[in-house]
């Protein structure tokens, strides 16, 4: 226990009165005063204009340094709302503001940062001038602003405006409703740089990077509808050629899935070469053999064809032995590697078909044949009659010579 001496203030003048204070207790009952709006001034008298004053009314509760009338504590017993920090308010029921210029006009808002504001209710902003304006929105960062109801905006001046809506990371905007965007647009709420994202990576190879090193590493795309249908789950756009790759990183092998516009192409990485293509039309190139497994059939509707006209199988005939025949081997395989066949330029000189001048058609040899084989099959069935023909003729001529071969016998 010590004797000492304070000011209070009664009204509008601040007396002296000395008090016995108890260490320990100097804010219990020991201070009491019957004043309408009691105030307690601390002045430092070595140092001019620095007075602090604790004053309590009935609508409100505060310290503030009375030579600036700021206040630095200011309670509202009636709205349950505190603020803490340079001219901090919390205007809102069960509110609480802290730091300089912070508000917290919603209710049951909570802000925290230099002039932050929490305007929604339910709302939270934390940051240098962070803005919650959003009913149970949150603005988390420096200069973060969260005006959609339920939204949330995290990193510097991230913003989240559409109901629903969530901006992760530095300038990240959605304007939105219902969407999560994740880094920053260029042009876009001030960005200027894009922002690669990464998952199991402190430094990521590419704008989305995922890895693993435990056998884990995988994306799943996954629809579960009740009712069946035709969906695109998966979409790569690009202006040009447009592709993706798929990579043995023990051996390096990589094979690459390219649209280029008038063709879909698998290719394998460092040859140079298109080992597959599809183009637009349906026609389809393959660079190797195949095989399968099975039989090998094409499409040959009398329904899918017009301009039908029968074929001189003769004329057929006449050309196919005209087309010269050889052996060879293609210049990706080896010299033992052998083939029979015609070149396409002489089957192409002597036909005229579809399949051009480089490669030749399984239907359209199949048919040539057939053609071919047909007017063989006829010219051997003529030459089988007339075998006959003169098979029986040569048998008559033989009776006749038996005949006459008795007749001179029998004159002897």
């Amino acid at each position: 226990m010590r004797n000492t001496t304070i000011w209070m203030r009664l009204g509008l003048r601040a007396i002296p009165v000395a008090m016995v204070v108890y260490a320990g207790n100097v804010f219990g009952n020991d201070l009491i005063t019957a004043d309408p709006s009691p105030g307690l001034i601390f002045d430092d008298t070595d140092s001019p204009g620095w007075n602090y004053v604790i004053r309590g009314r009935d609508e409100w509760f505060r310290i503030y340094d009375e030579a600036n009338d700021r206040y630095f504590l200011n309670y509202d017993p009636v709205q349950r709302g505190l603020g803490v920090g340079r001219s901090a308010n919390a205007g809102g029921y069960y509110g609480m503001a802290m730091g300089h210029g912070a508000e917290a006009t919603g209710d049951y808002s909570n802000v925290l940062g230099y002039t932050a504001l929490s305007f929604g209710h339910y709302s939270t902003a934390l940051g240098y001038n962070a803005d919650s304006i959003g009913v149970y929105s949150a603005a988390l960062g420096a200069w973060t602003l969260s005006t959609g109801d339920y939204s949330a905006a995290l990193g510097y001046a991230a913003y989240s405006g559409g109901d629903a809506s969530t901006a992760i990371g530095h300038r990240a905007a959605a304007p939105n409703p219902d969407t999560i965007i994740m880094g920053e647009i260029p042009g876009v709420n001030s960005g200027s740089n894009y922002t690669d994202m990464a998952n199991g990576t402190i430094e990521p190879l590419a704008p989305l990077h995922i890895f693993r090193d435990d056998g884990t590493a995988s994306i799943l795309v996954q629809e579960t509808a009740a009712a069946p249908a035709g969906r695109t789950l998966f979409t790569l756009a690009n202006r040009g050629n447009t592709k993706f790759e798929l990579k043995e990183t023990g051996s390096g092998t990589r094979w690459q899935f390219t649209n280029s516009g008038d063709a879909f192409r698998i290719s394998k990485f460092g040859t140079g070469q298109v080992e597959f293509q599809v183009f637009n039309n349906g026609d389809a190139v393959l660079l190797g053999d195949l095989a399968i497994g099975g039989s090998f059939t094409e499409m040959s509707d009398r329904n899918q064809k017009h301009a039908i006209v029968p074929l001189d199988g003769e004329a057929i005939l006449a050309k196919v032995t005209q087309v010269p025949i050889s052996e060879w081997s293609y210049k990706t395989e080896s010299a033992d590697q052998r083939h029979i066949g015609p070149m396409a330029q002489d089957f192409y000189a002597a036909f005229g078909l579809a399949s051009g001048d480089t490669r030749i058609s399984a239907r359209d040899m199949a048919g040539v044949n057939m053609a071919a084989l047909q007017a063989l099959a006829r010219q051997n069935s003529a030459l089988a009659a007339d075998n006959a023909s003169l098979r029986a003729e040569l048998n008559e001529m033989k009776s006749a010579l038996s005949d006459i071969q008795h007749s001179l016998a029998a004159l002897d």
